[in-house]
């Protein structure tokens, strides 16, 4: 689709943008001197499935907006017209909403198609879309709704996003803007993503940005969330009483997106919205109970517990009746939690250090291109003299870039090390892991957790006499599950407790031949993301913040007919020759190399290393993957 490209001139309100189908991107209404004029909109937009409920919700008066068919990333015009048209007409057609009524839209993951989004939503009678995501910048200002007659206004948060200078007239954006949690200091775009320690500090996360929003610029404040936030019965009673306190404000008006267009198109005072706001009326109103006291005046909204006051520099306090301030008894964030439907927004509710989303594409937005190509080397098994020399010779003196030397990680057992040969290792930079319990299948029982973090101690205490340097390896950081063994939340929760920092147990599916993008490592900040070996009710369901995954991946053999967990594990099809398992090696690293560049894990067992025949095909790859 051909677009107007515009000049690099700004919009101006009334001038050159007109409403009611043109609106200045802006974080202060024109029209309105006096910011106690305007009418503070508040709606909920709920995300994902209502089942049977849909008609019942419409017929009740609340607005039915759409959410694709399948919740993949709609990021093509292509994916875009079939998700966005197909469940209009299921909304229509299954849940009885009228047509002229499903108008909104909202992208799952909140990925977007570019200049494709607006385009194809509008074509398709769409009239607003409230997808694209607006990062609080310093002034902790959040953006009125807008059209994109000029261009998306904005930084892109989550590409890829309308283009600056590309005109869509008419088309409505209400943006996705985040949430601060007090608490930790990051951004939610969705209010579930952050995960308040108690009721108090959950209506404190909520009141906080309202109260900043009321007592500035007025502009609508959304509350986006899944339908995790009401697992918890402390966040069901800070929102109830949330509402509670917004319905005393004589100002606030708890409606839906699209009558906040409504106003938008015509901005009326608050004071004139019974006269000349008819869409906001209402065909059966029900008189207020007399018990509810209005006011227009926050310091009268006392909760009748009052709300945590949080702070990064100490402990949070509330002030007593004589005004002395008091230390307030906090609860930590659980270890896990459920996961619920809420999705992953690299950037927005998922914040690198400590939080990775899990995608195919490069962290950082880095292009593959300006992405380092990581190789690492797994070992599973014991060191003992036998695998001691073979290992050191696998990798030899070969050094990466930047002039250190390469080297690997061993995920050993509690028991049969040599610490001499494990010191050894650790001198020569590599890292030592733990490796979990042969045969024992770590199935999800009550005494799992406890099993797991006796075996972590027996190997805290087994190199606990392990003298680092500075420069050494790294020791006791990762897990590694045994092949045959059950990945769940117990045993995962265990880890986290007994401080492990990341876990390399789960094998991904591999497509055979060559055509899926490998994963990058992700954390458990919002669950467990890959397929799970087990049963339904053994596999993680609950998140795990700050673990990460570091998934194997398979190789895939040299006629691209089937996969090896394990370099040494290819049952058919199995390279005979050294040249056989360099090709091997090679096709599979070359494919990882010239795509998207995530980690490439070659992962052998410690039988490999002591049979001669392995060694020298070992050799052969090291060698030309150096020369590449």
């Amino acid at each position: 689709m051909a677009h107007m490209i515009l000049p690099a001139t700004a919009c101006t309100q009334g001038s050159d943008c007109l409403l009611p189908d043109c609106f200045c991107s802006t974080f202060d209404h024109p029209d309105f001197t006096d910011v106690k004029d305007i009418p503070q909109m508040v709606y909920f937009g709920f995300d994902d499935a209502l089942t049977t409920e849909v008609e019942k919700h419409f017929q009740r008066g609340d607005e039915i907006g759409s959410h694709s068919v399948n919740h993949i990333n709609v990021d093509t015009a292509e994916l875009l017209q079939f998700e966005a048209g197909q469940q209009k007409e299921n909304l229509i057609n299954n849940g009885h909403v009228a047509r002229d009524q499903v108008v909104g839209w909202r992208s799952p993951n909140l990925q977007t198609a570019g200049d494709a989004q607006p385009d194809v939503l509008k074509a398709l009678n769409y009239t607003y879309d409230i997808s694209l995501t607006y990062v609080r910048q310093s002034n902790n200002r959040i953006p009125w709704p807008y059209t994109l007659d000029f261009g998306y206004p904005y930084t892109c948060s989550i590409p890829s996003c309308p283009g600056a200078q590309v005109s869509h007239p008419g088309f409505w954006e209400i943006p996705v803007f985040s949430l601060l949690d007090s608490e930790s200091g990051f951004p939610c775009a969705y209010v579930d993503s952050c995960r308040p320690s108690s009721e108090n500090a959950a209506f404190n996360y909520l009141w906080s940005n309202f109260e900043k929003v009321y007592n500035d610029n007025r502009a609508p404040f959304g509350l986006n969330m899944h339908a995790a936030w009401f697992f918890f019965d402390d966040y069901i009673k800070a929102t109830h009483t949330f509402v509670e306190r917004l319905l005393q404000l004589d100002d606030v008006y708890i409606i839906s997106g699209k009558k906040v267009l409504d106003w938008m198109r015509n901005p009326v005072k608050v004071s004139e919205i019974p006269t000349k706001m008819p869409s906001w009326g209402c065909s059966n109103p029900v008189p207020r109970s007399s018990a509810l006291q209005r006011t227009t005046k926050l310091s009268n909204l006392v909760p009748s517990t009052t709300p945590v006051v949080t702070s990064t520099a100490g402990p949070a306090t509330t002030t007593e009746g004589n005004g002395k301030a008091r230390t307030a008894a906090t609860t930590p964030l659980p270890v896990d939690v459920p996961v619920g439907n809420d999705s992953c927004v690299q950037g927005v509710n998922c914040v690198l250090p400590s939080c990775q989303c899990r995608s195919v594409d490069p962290p950082g937005q880095l292009s593959p291109d300006n992405t380092p190509q990581i190789v690492y080397f797994t070992v599973s098994g014991r060191v003992d003299v036998l695998t001691y020399q073979p290992l050191l010779k696998l990798l030899g003196n070969g050094q990466n870039p930047n002039n250190c030397s390469v080297s690997s990680t061993v995920f050993v057992p509690t028991t049969g090390n040599s610490i001499p040969y494990l010191q050894g290792l650790l001198s020569r930079r590599h890292e030592v892991a733990m490796y979990g319990k042969e045969g024992y299948k770590y199935t999800p029982t009550p005494s799992v957790e406890e099993q797991v973090a006796e075996q972590l101690m027996q190997f805290a205490a087994q190199t606990s006499d392990i003298q680092l340097k500075p420069n050494d390896g790294a020791v006791n950081r990762g897990w590694r599950s045994p092949l045959d063994s059950v990945l769940n939340d117990e045993l995962l929760t265990a880890l986290v407790k007994g401080g492990v920092q990341y876990d390399s147990s789960v094998t991904i599916g591999r497509s055979r031949p060559y055509k899926d993008l490998l994963p990058w490592p992700y954390t458990l900040d919002f669950g467990f993301q890959d397929v799970c070996s087990g049963s339904q009710n053994q596999c993680p369901v609950k998140r795990h913040p700050g673990l990460w995954e570091v998934p194997i991946v398979p190789m895939v053999d040299t006629k691209q007919e089937y996969t090896c967990t394990f370099v040494d594990a290819c049952t058919f099809n199995r390279p005979s020759l050294a040249e056989e398992t360099h090709k091997y090696l090679l096709n599979n690293f070359d494919f990882n190399y010239n795509h998207n560049r995530a980690p490439f894990g070659i992962n052998i067992r410690r039988d490999w290393l002591s049979h001669p025949f392995t060694l020298r095909t070992s050799w052969a790859w090291k060698c030309s993957l150096t020369q590449f």
